[in-house]
């Protein structure tokens, strides 16, 4: 798994971060998780007890499952906020707030190819968030 962090202020003019997640199941595969923060409380994550969660936790097998059936019909109904998230940091245990779950595949493919949703070209000229808003 790969985590990185990004910083809100500059695009959105909202002063928080967004804590992505990559979970690898192949060199092609991508689970992704977002962890969004709350626009309520600015928060990303939440205080939580083990008793809370220790029922609740979702198996390997139980990922590696939802991750391949989503790749025989990704679609954008797929991408969910069903999950959470759940750290330990100093002995305590926190819980993500908001927690955005999608699926992506990685590919190479030539132009005129229209991909299908959920796809990653790398052959695809690269275009930052702030070059689409203009587009857009």
């Amino acid at each position: 798994m790969q985590e990185y962090t990004l910083k809100t202020a500059k695009l959105y003019e909202f002063n928080s971060e967004v804590k992505i997640y990559n979970v690898f199941f192949s060199e092609t595969v991508i689970l992704l998780f977002s962890v969004l923060p709350d626009l309520e409380s600015a928060e990303n994550w939440v205080k939580i007890q083990e008793s809370a969660f220790k029922d609740k936790l979702v198996s390997k097998s139980k990922i590696r499952s939802l991750a391949f059936n989503w790749l025989g019909d990704n679609r954008p109904s797929n991408k969910t906020f069903e999950y959470n998230l759940l750290k330990k940091e100093n002995d305590e245990f926190y819980v993500s707030k908001v927690c955005l779950t999608e699926l992506f595949q990685v590919q190479k493919t030539k132009y005129p190819i229209v991909l299908s949703y959920g796809v990653i070209n790398i052959n695809e000229q690269r275009l930052k968030i702030k070059g689409m808003k203009t587009l857009f």
